[in-house]
């Protein structure tokens, strides 16, 4: 039971660590992407909201980690003190099973069992005696070789226990040492922060001018988008043949299957803008509203479908280059910010589709961004609820 109780620790400390490690090296991956896309700003020498932006999903995500490892130092605590407890028992069984091979040594040697088993037995008082000293006889071999396993599987067992406490104490000083270092990081990060506030507040009155030309922009992408969708669903309930509840159950409720397990529509990416209403990053006074999400990306990085579907629109919009709005049943997907298009309005395409390559900013040729939204009819959703979680 005792070395049950060792194997199913070691394995559960194990998966613990495994489980940690991989998110932690997620974390990582993302903040190593973070800071590329950041880096690519700063090789402009030219400050933007934009950077801004990255420079916060940086400081968050490098709070992620600290958090992450945090998490893992405490899991490493529980199972110090679980291998301490297990240490303890093992060392009390250990004493327990040495002191009776003891007695049972000192019992043998007192009454020569060993020696002179014969005399041992015939010394006896009386029959019955005699009878039971010769079953002691008998048993005494496999009894003292059953004491004998017992102390050196517990001696094994504790050595083993030890091992597995002092390479976690080395893992708990590591990762210590680790979480430092990234607080480290977050130090210098908001440093850069509060220099690049700086810089940006002597451009804050070009820094409202160009927002207001996004919302500008986002408005007018809103309105053809929705426009589209409004005449698509009234030539389809003007049909006789159109019926809302057999369209929902056959595309609709295919593509609501697979909410929360979409693939990211590009490889890679960081999101810059995050869906709905909130006060923007640089201007506190302005609220903006993102109908869908904005994800930074790199240069040339191609643009992929979700899902199966129906593109039903390619429109060039000044400010935000090509959008795609692909079909789903009664939900639709947009691609807006493509520099280039691979596809055409009544294309059928598949998930992983490329649908084309991602464009940069209007106002910032070092931003490369792809605006993505999720609709249902003429609302509007969330795109990370549908999106698989990194």
């Amino acid at each position: 039971m005792a070395r049950l109780f060792i194997i199913f620790f070691v394995i559960e400390c194990f998966s613990l660590t495994v489980f940690s490690q991989s998110k932690n090296e997620d974390i990582r991956k993302q903040i190593r992407l973070t800071d590329s896309l950041l880096q690519s700003y700063r090789k402009d020498e030219q400050t933007s909201v934009y950077e801004l932006k990255i420079l916060n999903k940086k400081i968050s995500q490098q709070k992620q980690l600290i958090n992450s490892l945090g998490s893992e130092i405490s899991q490493l605590n529980d199972a110090i003190e679980r291998t301490k407890d297990s240490i303890a028992k093992t060392k009390k069984k250990y004493k327990r099973i040495k002191e009776e091979y003891s007695s049972l040594m000192k019992f043998s040697y007192l009454n020569q069992v060993r020696l002179k088993p014969v005399i041992y037995i015939f010394s006896s008082s009386t029959f019955n005696e005699a009878y039971k000293r010769f079953l002691f006889i008998k048993n005494y071999s496999s009894r003292r070789k059953k004491y004998f396993r017992l102390l050196k599987e517990s001696h094994q067992r504790l050595q083993k226990q030890k091992k597995v406490i002092s390479r976690k104490i080395d893992k708990k000083k590591q990762l210590r040492s680790r979480k430092k270092q990234q607080f480290e990081n977050l130090k210098n990060q908001y440093a850069q922060k509060e220099d690049l506030l700086a810089d940006l507040r002597n451009k804050e009155a070009e820094i409202r001018e160009k927002l207001q030309e996004q919302i500008q922009v986002a408005e007018r992408l809103d309105k053809k988008i929705a426009a589209s969708i409004r005449e698509k669903v009234k030539r389809e309930e003007s049909e006789s043949s159109y019926n809302i509840d057999a369209s929902k159950s056959e595309k609709s409720l295919n593509f609501e299957k697979r909410k929360g397990y979409y693939k990211w529509p590009v490889t890679k990416g960081v999101v810059i803008n995050y869906f709905g209403d909130h006060k923007h990053s640089f201007v506190k006074d302005t609220q903006v509203t993102n109908s869908g999400i904005d994800i930074s990306t790199n240069k040339n990085d191609n643009v992929y479908a979700i899902s199966s579907g129906l593109v039903v629109k390619v429109v060039q919009i000044t400010g935000i280059n090509y959008s795609v709005l692909v079909k789903h049943g009664q939900y639709y997907t947009l691609y807006a910010n493509l520099q280039s298009v691979n596809v055409a309005e009544g294309n059928t395409v598949s998930s992983r589709t490329n649908l084309g390559e991602v464009g940069s900013d209007f106002q910032d040729d070092n931003l490369y961004y792809l605006k993505f939204q999720v609709w249902y009819r003429n609302r509007k959703l969330d795109p990370l609820n549908w999106l698989k979680e990194k």
